[in-house]
């Protein structure tokens, strides 16, 4: 590891955060340093100009936990498409061709590139740019009230070792939303309830709220209205939920047609819905429910807006997509059939497929399709080996194990698309995937 460190990392970083807003670098051994990242070599080492030395700090990228870039002045991207390659990367682009074979896009920060179609997991249509209206914890915790002095905020992460709450609210919360959070653990599963839509802040008997449960048993997302408690959905704990000592979950809340999606890791687990009208308050309330002395950690908190909609049920769907491409029109009609390509007339775009039994090919007009999902059968499997997750400001993600930074672009190793060079502005934070640890070593949930 290269450790230039002409200042005590503690006075860098301090000295860094007052001068400027910059790159954040968090190493492994948890010290953190501000400045602006200038380059890097093809051997891995990163270069950080900081305003209080001479020379620039160098530092070995195995060595680097966490970067969150600078992202002042860079507007989220305007494309209307976005395409979800089989690793779980996905991001904005616009689609130039496709056909039974491959599939070509254009992206504002990834580039153009042509991929295999049994690469490609899906491409949605017609989406609006999501609006990022939170994104956490932030730099202190004046943002949130809390319940008691025991919550922390270090790295990034709120942190409590007790039963004790912290809430906030979203200005300007729109009816459908994206709620995303992580959480971390080193001794014991996590015990956590994070409650959102609530009306209060203080989620309680006279609130009307959903909430998620997270626990060694599993986890399950409730209504809670007025004290009646209803359940609309539980997965049962197992290894691969808990085999990491973290987890990403994601919720997508359809208030208007009282649906949500829950994704854990980036994987779409369960629909769900909500026969009442959906609670239309904006506070958001996380509560650790673990015993005493046993740390909780909720990091990457994002409350972003969002323009789409749940449809369909997974296993429905899991089986359709054995044997069918399926498209889903923005009404939520469902079709299956083969997916043939598509073609262009003066500016207008139509999708043509084969549908079965169908003795001519039909055709959809671009503007009229929601998500359009390709068959499973056929495709490898694709496990993404990557060291790091690389998150853009767009709201995209790219995978990768390897970097370089070279006159403001970030070039990276994807195991897809091969070599990609970003624009540094468009970066938002790169992030360490954290290697499975053995399940049999964590302890067990206690009341």
């Amino acid at each position: 590891m290269i450790n230039r460190f002409i200042l005590s990392l503690a006075a860098l970083s301090s000295a860094a955060s007052v001068a400027m807003a910059a790159d954040s670098v968090t190493l492994k051994n948890g010290n953190s340093l501000s400045g602006k990242l200038v380059n890097s070599s093809a051997s891995g080492v990163l270069e950080l100009k900081h305003p209080h030395s001479q020379d620039t700090l160098k530092v070995k990228e195995t060595s680097i936990d966490r970067i969150v870039f600078d992202t002042r002045g860079h507007k989220n991207s305007t494309l209307t498409q976005s395409i979800q390659l089989l690793n779980g990367d996905h991001f904005p682009c616009t689609i130039t061709e496709l056909n039974d074979q491959i599939v070509s896009f254009k992206s504002d920060s990834v580039g153009a590139h042509t991929v295999p179609r049994n690469k490609v997991s899906h491409i949605k249509f017609n989406t609006k740019a999501n609006k990022i209206l939170y994104r956490g914890p932030g730099d202190d915790l004046s943002a949130w009230t809390t319940s008691s002095e025991d919550w922390k905020l270090k790295d990034g992460k709120l942190s409590v070792n007790r039963r004790s709450e912290a809430g906030k609210s979203i200005r300007d919360l729109t009816q459908n939303y994206i709620f995303e959070f992580k959480t971390t653990w080193e001794e014991a599963t996590p015990h956590l309830r994070f409650c959102f839509s609530s009306n209060q802040l203080k989620a309680d008997k006279k609130s009307d709220f959903y909430y998620i449960d997270l626990n060694s048993h599993g986890i399950t997302i409730y209504r809670s209205n007025k004290g009646k408690y209803t359940t609309l959905a539980q997965v049962l704990g197992n290894d691969s939920f808990y085999a990491q000592s973290n987890l990403n979950v994601a919720i997508h809340v359809d208030r208007k047609h009282q649906k949500m999606a829950l994704y854990l890791n980036g994987k779409l687990i369960k629909t769900l819905n909500d026969t009442k009208v959906a609670p239309k308050g904006n506070y958001f309330i996380v509560k650790n429910l673990q015993r005493t002395g046993i740390n909780t950690q909720i990091s990457n908190i994002k409350i972003s807006s969002w323009s789409g909609k749940v449809t369909d049920d997974i296993k429905s769907k899991t089986e359709a997509l054995a044997k069918h491409d399926l498209i889903t029109d923005l009404s939520g009609s469902v079709m299956t059939g083969q997916i043939i390509g598509i073609t262009r007339n003066e500016g207008k775009a139509n999708l043509n497929f084969k549908a079965p039994f169908a003795k001519k090919d039909s055709s959809i007009p671009e503007t009229a399709i929601d998500i359009l999902e390709f068959k499973t059968a056929a495709k490898a499997t694709d496990k993404n080996n990557a060291i790091y997750h690389l998150n853009l400001v767009s709201g995209g993600q790219v995978s990768y194990n390897s970097s370089q930074i070279i006159d403001g672009k970030l070039t990276v190793d994807h195991p897809i698309l091969g070599k990609v060079s970003l624009p540094k502005a468009s970066l938002s934070s790169a992030i360490t995937i954290p290697k499975p640890i053995d399940p049999k070593s964590i302890a067990p949930f206690e009341d």
